[in-house]
């Protein structure tokens, strides 16, 4: 056991000590469930969490999973605060011939401010389906993301920069037990393993909003690679179990068509580097009254050995818990900022909130963006 547990050690410290910036995001799916937790997933047994999260956890399943259809819309509140100015000022909109020059100039400048704010609004799905056993998983999974902010530029002009990533990606995993004592299943070490091929597409264009024509060309890169996922689960006892997993452990490259690059539309990063997450769950077998009870702790740290995050930005952690066999809700905090969800099943259809902050700078407190989401899904 000592030998294995140091031998796992050391092949993701290895891992993570050549692959700690992140030169492109990998795609991750990433369920309500674990967003509302705080975004801690990699050691709580349950099967969304197991083919973005880690594949070793396909042996904490007790029984298949099927998901025939599964659709996420996630909108910031910068796109929600435009939505809410544009509806307030429509009638001046609409109107906008017949204002004066000082109403121009009003309605231009709190306009502008309000733009400047980043927006962005992601939708997986309706294209995701998987199959989970015990011992291996497959899926496809859709991802669309827009995002985009107005600033304004030297001249003064209102510059947009817009920009339209596309994502299909087919996984498979597989996930096999090592007993290590006569305990049942406390101390197991469970190994597991996702092969997945991402295909890739994107868009950006920056202009000045005067320089659009209705004839705009938006040039689309495409590229495509294979990539592995690595990820171990140990269960201390029935109690506590702990996680880890290495996502593209040997990086994933790309050679995008850059034969119509232009200075608006600039050639995209070619590499998404190797990165990590530990992780721990805690069970503590109580009910809080009539109410909350199959509770789970979870806490988890994201890129462990990346000097170049802050500790904060690391550190993902929270609690779930059932208030009815089809009602769970769940709180937590990641990257200092607080999040929760709720979720509904009703055995073939899963329905998810969440409500999360997520740091877009470098440091914890630097840019928050507040998002809110919701799922569909339907499988047995």
């Amino acid at each position: 056991m000592k030998k294995l547990l140091l031998l796992a050690l050391g092949v993701f410290g290895c891992v993570s000590a050549f692959g700690q910036d992140h030169e492109f995001p990998r795609l991750q799916v990433r369920n309500l469930r674990s967003l509302g937790m705080g975004g801690a997933a990699v050691a709580v047994p349950a099967e969304d969490n197991i083919l973005f999260y880690n594949p070793a956890l396909l042996r904490s399943l007790r029984y298949n999973r099927i998901n025939l259809l599964d659709v996420t819309l996630r909108i910031n509140n910068s796109v929600i605060d435009q939505y809410n100015f544009y509806r307030h000022h429509q009638d001046e909109i609409d109107a906008i011939e017949s204002l004066s020059n000082e109403q121009l100039t009003n309605l231009y400048a709190t306009a502008l401010a309000e733009a400047q704010k980043l927006g962005l609004i992601t939708v997986n799905g309706p294209v995701s389906a998987h199959v989970l056993t015990p011992r291996a998983g497959a899926g496809v999974f859709t991802e669309g993301t827009v995002s985009y902010e107005i600033f304004e530029g030297a001249a003064g002009l209102p510059v947009v920069d817009a920009r339209v990533r596309g994502d299909v990606q087919v996984m498979a995993a597989l996930a096999h037990t090592i007993s290590a004592g006569r305990r049942g299943p406390a101390g197991d070490w469970h190994l597991g393993m996702t092969g997945k091929y991402l295909r890739r597409y994107l868009a950006r264009k920056t202009k000045t909003l005067s320089g659009f024509s209705g004839n705009e060309d938006l040039h689309f890169y495409r590229a495509g690679n294979f990539g592995i996922d690595a990820g171990a689960f140990y269960v201390l006892n029935r109690r506590w179990q702990f996680g880890a997993a290495v996502y593209d452990l040997l990086s994933t490259t790309f050679d995008w068509n850059i034969a119509r690059a232009t200075a608006d539309n600039p050639v995209p990063p070619d590499k998404i580097n190797p990165s990590m997450r530990l992780g721990t769950a805690f069970r503590p077998g109580v009910r809080l009254g009539k109410w909350l009870y199959n509770i789970v702790f979870a806490f988890d740290i994201d890129q462990p050995f990346d000097q170049n995050l802050t500790f904060l930005k690391k550190i993902h952690f929270g609690s779930a818990a059932n208030i009815t066999p089809t009602l769970s809700v769940r709180g937590g905090f990641s990257q200092g900022y607080p999040t929760f969800s709720l979720g509904l099943w009703f055995y073939l259809i899963r329905l998810d909130y969440a409500f999360y902050g997520e740091e877009m700078g470098v440091y914890a407190g630097e840019t928050v963006n507040w998002n809110h989401a919701v799922r569909f899904q339907l499988g047995f």
